[in-house]
């Protein structure tokens, strides 16, 4: 399974803290969470929506992310 994520470069990528901070749209405060999109378009979408640009802040990074189908899933 691939999934893509656009985030701020200059915060760790994979690092979880301003969502556990914070909270955000499927996550409460003291929970860490890595948000990502099924499609880059879908993870575009999401960075332009809460921008007040028309474009991704150069600040932004894009990577794709390979989760191996047998990923054990915590609930």
């Amino acid at each position: 399974m691939r999934a893509f994520r656009i985030a701020d470069r200059r915060f760790p990528i994979f690092d979880g803290t301003g969502p556990r901070l914070v909270g955000g749209r499927w996550n409460s405060p003291g929970r860490s969470l890595i948000y990502a999109s099924e499609t880059y378009s879908g993870a575009m979408l999401e960075i332009l929506a809460h921008s007040n640009l028309n474009r991704a802040p150069r600040t932004q990074a894009y990577l794709e992310i390979v989760i191996p189908e047998d990923i054990a899933v915590e609930r």
